[in-house]
């Protein structure tokens, strides 16, 4: 498994956290390794299994909870009828992906038939990290069993598998071609924001999108189309890099509830509330529009 350990989990403890946090309401999605192991029938039936099991908690508590449904990918056909399905008939909030898929990262153009119906759904997409993929070890569909240091893929690998999906989406003009999805990256970016000039040198010397229009600086579509998530350790140094790319209306606290346990998370938000890189106003924008004022508008 991706997670180096997989923690209790039930409708009544997450209400609970939620009262004990001052949560009004939070999102729901599955983390990874998400539903894809090696089987692209097994993935849509397990998908539909989770997106049902959601819809149906939030149908019961539609003030407290939301949720982000799961597709199978890499099977692009299913994986939109499953976003269709789910968008237009669960009522999700949006879609959540992996950061990768069998070695293949999201502004892979294998994945941009699915995209532009994600654009054309006017979708809210969340990307969670998962472990990174390789091509020349261990047992396909299980990229989990890939760890290049020797320690939980979550403490190091997960921020940098964020950042090379996100790369992969800019170099590929995927946040452009599709506006009308509005995408969310988690962790504050990861190691996105010091890395950006480097990666438009790249775009610049010509890399990049291979359609033939011209790409706008990458900085430009970063401010412009992506949001933010801000869950985990984000302070004293992450969150001010982040700031230097980013729209700051366009960031939201995320609780990573329940693998940061309650306690922990709390903890961050009494950070999040109490630093002074963010004016008070833009603080409350991430703290209170996190649920219900996000870019899924439900």
């Amino acid at each position: 498994m991706s997670m180096f350990n997989i923690p209790s989990w039930s409708v009544e403890s997450h209400l609970e956290f939620n009262e004990s946090a001052g949560i009004e309401k939070a999102i729901l999605s599955i983390s990874s390794p998400g539903v894809y192991f090696g089987d692209v029938e097994k993935a849509a039936i397990l998908s539909r299994k989770c997106n049902e099991y959601t819809a149906e908690i939030k149908r019961q508590h539609p003030t407290r909870f939301g949720f982000f449904a799961s597709v199978p990918l890499p099977d692009t056909e299913r994986a939109i009828a499953e976003a269709e399905y789910a968008l237009k008939y669960l009522n999700a909030d949006g879609i959540v992906l992996m950061s990768s898929y069998d070695t293949v990262y999201l502004g892979d153009p294998s994945f941009a038939e699915f995209f532009d119906a994600l654009h054309r759904l006017n979708a809210t997409v969340f990307v969670h990290p998962t472990s990174p993929c390789s091509t020349s070890s261990n047992v396909p569909g299980a990229p989990g069993k890939f760890h290049p240091l020797p320690y939980p893929n979550p403490f190091s690998e997960f921020f940098f598998d964020s950042t090379r999906t996100a790369f992969s989406l800019l170099m590929n003009d995927t946040f452009n071609r599709c506006s009308g999805m509005k995408m969310i990256l988690t962790h504050a970016g990861c190691v996105l924001p010091p890395l950006i000039d480097r990666f438009q040198g790249f775009a610049t010397g010509g890399f990049g999108n291979k359609d033939g229009h011209a790409m706008q600086p990458l900085q430009k579509t970063v401010f412009e189309r992506v949001y933010f998530d801000l869950s985990g350790a984000v302070l004293p140094n992450q969150l001010p890099g982040l700031l230097q790319i980013a729209d700051p209306k366009k960031l939201y606290y995320g609780s990573d509830y329940p693998f940061t346990p309650a306690a922990t998370a709390a903890m961050y938000a009494e950070k999040l509330e109490g630093t002074d890189v963010m004016t008070e106003e833009l603080k409350r924008g991430a703290l209170e529009g996190s649920a219900w004022k996000a870019p899924t508008g439900k």
